[in-house]
């Protein structure tokens, strides 16, 4: 059973994939045609040693959602 499941669940990862007018930093598309979902993953980067603040953090995942938002209307 776990066999079948894991053959069904397969994905092909792409870097930098071009989405509506944006680049999705990871696009995870499902090998088996009759899956209907995907996977998009958008990181944000603070440098190290950089103490950011709740607002900071707040406003990059909040960026980083309008932007997998946007690339899912693709």
């Amino acid at each position: 059973m776990f066999q079948e499941w894991y053959n069904n669940y397969k994905f092909n990862a792409k870097g930098e994939a071009e989405m509506n007018e944006g680049f999705c930093d990871i696009f995870l598309k499902p090998l088996n045609s009759f899956v209907e979902y995907i996977g998009l993953v958008e990181f944000k980067y603070i440098k190290r040693g950089d103490n950011p603040s709740d607002d900071e953090i707040n406003r990059l995942a909040s960026e980083a959602k309008n932007q997998l938002l946007e690339y899912e209307k693709d």
